[in-house]
This record gives structure tokens, C-alpha cells and sequence, in this order.
């Protein structure tokens, strides 16, 4: 869940679509009213007070201004399922895959650049994302490990490196 600055929770469910908690009331958004998908695995809020859900189908709702926009493949998106978002330090958002893709798009998701990753992260699935001050990227993954990105490039680490586990399912 996360928490948006006027104290909503939004909640991604498996199933039951996006849950907005709201003064001791919960209200849906579903299929039926806008969503591709009842099963949101990634949700966050950016600095505009946006609040981005990612879904099993592989699309992308952004929640602003008591609209809902969809963006999936014709615009960019890979058609997988999105399992982490993270707002960029730069403006924009980090979205991880599935299938281990890697995106950034800019603030108005008009474009979206694919990130090249290590062999290790290539196919597992991206499942925490954590950006430093400094705007180096940490991923967490299904089978892959540990990722880092920065201006130099991406390294990763595994059970070869010394991590307990290939999965990881969270970066703070």
C-alpha cells in the first residue's frame, strides 16, 4: 500500500482491482470502471500527487486529477506484467516487469527508454525498486538477485557473490 500526501491509501489487490482507503471507507476501481486489469501488482504516487498502478495485463493506470489514463502497449510497455513502479528522482517513473524489463518514462509517459540490464536480471522478474540521492537504481529480483544501475552501468549480485537467495523481494 501506499499512502498519498492527503492520507489515501491505495491498496493493489490480486483480484479485486485498486482499493482507495479513505477516512474508514474503501471504494474500487475495477474493470468495470476503467481498469485492464482486477489484479494490480505494483501501485506508487509521485510528486505531482499522481498515483500510478501497474497491473497482471501489463498496463499502466495513472489516477490524477479525478482521471484515469491507460497506457499500455502502443506506448511502450512490453505487454508484460508490471511488478514494481518507482518515481525517478528526475522526474518520471521506474517500471519494472515481469520478464525483467526495465523502463523509464519521462513525466507525461510520452517516452519510454529500455534499460539494458545484466545477463543475471535478463528474464526474472523486477520486483523492488529503490533509487539513492545520488539517483543510483537498486532492483530486487525473482531469481536474479541483486541489481545496481548508475552512470556506469549495471552490475548484479547472486548466491555466487554471496547474497543468502536469488530472490529479492524488497530494496530500502
Amino acid at each position: 500500500p501506499h499512502a498519498a500526501p492527503d492520507g489515501t491509501v491505495w491498496v493493489g489487490t490480486f483480484g479485486a482491482g485498486l482499493c482507495q482507503l479513505k477516512d474508514g471507507r474503501a471504494a474500487f476501481c475495477t474493470t468495470a470502471n476503467g481498469l485492464s486489469d482486477d489484479s494490480v501488482l505494483a501501485v506508487c504516487n509521485d510528486s505531482e500527487r499522481t498515483i500510478w498502478a501497474g497491473t497482471l495485463a501489463g498496463a499502466l493506470h495513472r489516477f490524477a486529477n479525478g482521471t484515469v489514463t491507460t497506457y499500455a502497449r502502443r506506448s511502450g510497455l512490453p505487454g508484460t506484467p508490471i511488478t514494481a513502479l518507482l518515481p525517478a528522482r528526475e522526474g518520471g517513473l521506474w517500471i519494472g516487469t515481469a520478464n525483467g524489463v526495465l523502463l523509464r518514462s519521462d513525466s507525461r509517459f510520452e517516452r519510454t527508454t529500455t534499460v539494458m540490464l545484466t545477463s543475471r536480471l535478463e528474464g526474472k522478474a523486477i520486483l523492488g525498486l529503490y533509487e539513492t540521492p545520488e539517483r543510483t537504481l537498486w532492483m530486487g529480483s525473482a531469481g536474479g538477485g541483486l541489481g545496481c544501475l548508475d552512470a556506469g552501468g549495471c552490475l548484479s549480485w547472486d548466491t555466487q557473490q554471496g547474497l543468502p537467495d536469488d530472490l529479492v523481494l524488497g530494496v530500502v
